[in-house]
Protein backbone atom coordinates (compact mmCIF):
# COMPACT_ATOMS: atom_id res chain seq x y z
CA UNK A 1 0.00 0.00 0.00
CA UNK A 2 1.32 3.61 -0.78
CA UNK A 3 0.10 6.25 1.08
CA UNK A 4 0.40 9.48 0.01
CA UNK A 5 -0.08 12.44 2.81
CA UNK A 6 2.38 15.03 4.74
CA UNK A 7 4.45 13.47 7.33
CA UNK A 8 3.10 14.52 10.61
CA UNK A 9 4.52 12.35 13.47
CA UNK A 10 4.15 13.99 16.58
CA UNK A 11 7.08 13.89 18.97
CA UNK A 12 8.68 11.52 16.87
CA UNK A 13 11.82 11.96 14.79
CA UNK A 14 11.33 8.73 12.33
CA UNK A 15 8.27 6.33 10.97
CA UNK A 16 7.21 3.90 12.98
CA UNK A 17 9.13 0.42 12.99
CA UNK A 18 8.02 -1.30 9.85
CA UNK A 19 7.00 1.79 8.12
CA UNK A 20 8.57 3.11 5.12
CA UNK A 21 8.88 6.98 4.19
CA UNK A 22 10.31 7.82 0.76
CA UNK A 23 10.73 11.04 -1.09
CA UNK A 24 8.86 11.12 -4.08
CA UNK A 25 12.16 11.73 -5.93
CA UNK A 26 13.68 9.04 -4.33
CA UNK A 27 10.45 7.07 -5.17
CA UNK A 28 11.25 8.31 -8.97
CA UNK A 29 14.70 7.69 -9.02
CA UNK A 30 14.62 4.18 -8.31
CA UNK A 31 18.10 2.98 -6.63
CA UNK A 32 19.33 1.55 -3.24
CA UNK A 33 16.80 4.59 -1.25
CA UNK A 34 13.89 2.78 -3.08
CA UNK A 35 15.07 -1.12 -2.83
CA UNK A 36 16.06 0.05 1.26
CA UNK A 37 12.21 1.64 1.86
CA UNK A 38 10.71 -1.66 0.04
CA UNK A 39 12.77 -3.94 2.02
CA UNK A 40 11.50 -2.38 4.99
CA UNK A 41 7.84 -2.24 4.33
CA UNK A 42 7.27 -5.23 2.76
CA UNK A 43 9.92 -7.86 3.91
CA UNK A 44 9.82 -9.50 7.77
CA UNK A 45 7.16 -10.15 10.37
CA UNK A 46 7.57 -6.44 11.49
CA UNK A 47 6.91 -4.78 8.33
CA UNK A 48 3.48 -3.04 7.56
CA UNK A 49 3.38 -2.76 3.78
CA UNK A 50 3.18 0.66 3.99
CA UNK A 51 5.08 3.19 2.13
CA UNK A 52 4.79 6.63 3.00
CA UNK A 53 5.47 9.05 0.11
CA UNK A 54 6.46 12.40 1.10
CA UNK A 55 6.86 15.42 -1.13
CA UNK A 56 4.75 14.78 -3.73
CA UNK A 57 5.22 17.41 -6.32
CA UNK A 58 1.78 19.46 -6.02
CA UNK A 59 0.00 17.14 -3.47
CA UNK A 60 0.12 20.13 -0.90
CA UNK A 61 -1.73 21.95 -2.44
CA UNK A 62 -4.02 19.86 -4.32
CA UNK A 63 -5.17 18.62 -0.76
CA UNK A 64 -5.36 21.85 0.73
CA UNK A 65 -7.86 22.99 -2.04
CA UNK A 66 -10.25 20.25 -2.03
CA UNK A 67 -10.19 19.27 1.40
CA UNK A 68 -10.91 22.68 2.26
CA UNK A 69 -13.54 22.70 -0.31
CA UNK A 70 -15.33 19.45 1.47
CA UNK A 71 -15.44 21.40 4.92
CA UNK A 72 -17.07 24.11 2.84
CA UNK A 73 -20.31 21.49 1.67
CA UNK A 74 -20.24 20.03 4.70
CA UNK A 75 -21.12 23.19 6.75
CA UNK A 76 -23.32 24.53 3.81
CA UNK A 77 -27.11 24.56 4.63
CA UNK A 78 -28.40 22.61 1.79
CA UNK A 79 -26.14 20.10 -0.87
CA UNK A 80 -27.72 18.64 -4.00
CA UNK A 81 -24.98 16.40 -3.10
CA UNK A 82 -26.29 14.91 0.32
CA UNK A 83 -25.77 11.23 1.17
CA UNK A 84 -29.03 9.07 1.06
CA UNK A 85 -27.07 6.77 3.35
CA UNK A 86 -24.38 7.85 5.67
CA UNK A 87 -21.97 5.03 3.82
CA UNK A 88 -22.92 6.25 0.47
CA UNK A 89 -20.96 8.59 -1.69
CA UNK A 90 -22.05 12.34 -1.41
CA UNK A 91 -21.81 14.96 1.16
CA UNK A 92 -22.71 14.42 4.84
CA UNK A 93 -25.64 16.10 5.68
CA UNK A 94 -24.86 19.10 7.80
CA UNK A 95 -26.20 17.79 11.17
CA UNK A 96 -24.21 14.83 10.71
CA UNK A 97 -20.81 16.36 10.85
CA UNK A 98 -19.82 17.58 14.29
CA UNK A 99 -15.95 18.19 13.82
CA UNK A 100 -15.68 19.71 9.97
CA UNK A 101 -12.15 18.17 10.18
CA UNK A 102 -13.65 14.71 9.83
CA UNK A 103 -14.35 15.57 5.96
CA UNK A 104 -18.03 15.52 5.04
CA UNK A 105 -17.88 14.12 1.10
CA UNK A 106 -17.18 10.49 0.55
CA UNK A 107 -16.09 9.36 -2.96
CA UNK A 108 -15.02 6.64 -5.21
CA UNK A 109 -11.60 7.49 -6.06
CA UNK A 110 -11.22 5.67 -8.59
CA UNK A 111 -14.15 6.26 -10.86
CA UNK A 112 -12.20 8.97 -12.34
CA UNK A 113 -8.90 7.88 -12.91
CA UNK A 114 -6.80 5.09 -14.03
CA UNK A 115 -9.19 2.24 -15.70
CA UNK A 116 -12.60 4.08 -14.75
CA UNK A 117 -14.32 2.12 -12.14
CA UNK A 118 -18.32 2.45 -10.82
CA UNK A 119 -18.24 1.20 -7.49
CA UNK A 120 -21.42 -1.82 -8.29
CA UNK A 121 -22.93 -1.67 -4.67
CA UNK A 122 -23.14 2.15 -4.12
CA UNK A 123 -22.96 3.21 -8.20
CA UNK A 124 -21.48 6.81 -9.41
CA UNK A 125 -20.36 9.28 -7.59
CA UNK A 126 -22.54 12.14 -6.62
CA UNK A 127 -20.76 15.32 -7.20
CA UNK A 128 -21.98 18.83 -5.65
CA UNK A 129 -20.52 20.60 -8.37
CA UNK A 130 -18.00 20.21 -11.63
CA UNK A 131 -15.57 22.80 -9.65
CA UNK A 132 -15.76 20.49 -6.79
CA UNK A 133 -14.96 17.48 -8.19
CA UNK A 134 -12.24 18.98 -10.82
CA UNK A 135 -10.34 19.58 -6.82
CA UNK A 136 -11.13 16.03 -5.43
CA UNK A 137 -10.11 14.21 -9.03
CA UNK A 138 -6.66 16.67 -9.11
CA UNK A 139 -5.51 14.65 -5.61
CA UNK A 140 -7.13 11.09 -6.39
CA UNK A 141 -4.99 11.55 -10.21
CA UNK A 142 -1.56 12.10 -7.81
CA UNK A 143 -1.89 9.59 -5.60
CA UNK A 144 -3.22 7.31 -8.37
CA UNK A 145 0.25 8.42 -10.65
CA UNK A 146 2.53 7.70 -7.31
CA UNK A 147 1.19 4.36 -6.72
CA UNK A 148 2.03 3.55 -10.16
CA UNK A 149 5.72 5.11 -10.12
Amino acid sequence: MVLCVPIVIVGATSAPPGVAVLSHADLVAGGDTLNSALNLAFIGDASYGLVIVRDIPGFAAARHAAMNDTVRLARAEHSPAWRVRNTWPGVRRTLDVHEPLQGGFLHNALEDVGPSRVDPVFGKNLWPNDEHKAKMVAVNALIWNVSLA
